[in-house]
């Protein structure tokens, strides 16, 4: 019988271990992505006009992965690419019960501005 203990506490320490290296790895990469990420507010221009970005800051407020997977830090949330020409339509078309619209100014502001020039067409 002491076989089986032996056997179930080596299987536990397997298990411990086990785990640890795989938070371990989880971190590195997650360090590896910061290392390697770039900060959307921080960029300078080299002579030929390009933009050279700085490295990931940790103190931003925002964050997202690029297309390669590393980090992006940044103070606004950007939603530019998930909004396409009917998601504004629908919102306008049912502004009178999306509250979050009337709510906050600019918003409410964006929409009167396009109810205005839909008007005007």
């Amino acid at each position: 019988m002491p076989s089986i203990n032996i056997i179930a506490i080596l299987y536990r320490l397997f298990i411990r271990r086990f785990l640890l290296v795989l938070i371990y790895q989880i971190v590195l990469i997650v360090l590896y992505r910061a290392f390697f990420g770039r900060d959307d507010e921080s960029w300078e221009t080299d002579s030929r006009g390009n933009k050279i970005y700085l490295s990931f800051n940790p103190n931003r407020n925002y964050f997202y992965f690029n297309g390669y997977g590393n980090l992006v830090s940044c103070d606004y949330k950007d939603y530019s690419d998930k909004l396409d020409d009917y998601f504004i339509e629908q919102l306008a078309k049912h502004r009178q019960y999306i509250y979050a619209i009337d709510d906050d100014i600019e918003l409410s502001e964006l929409f009167d501005k396009l109810e205005q020039e839909e008007s005007d067409e």
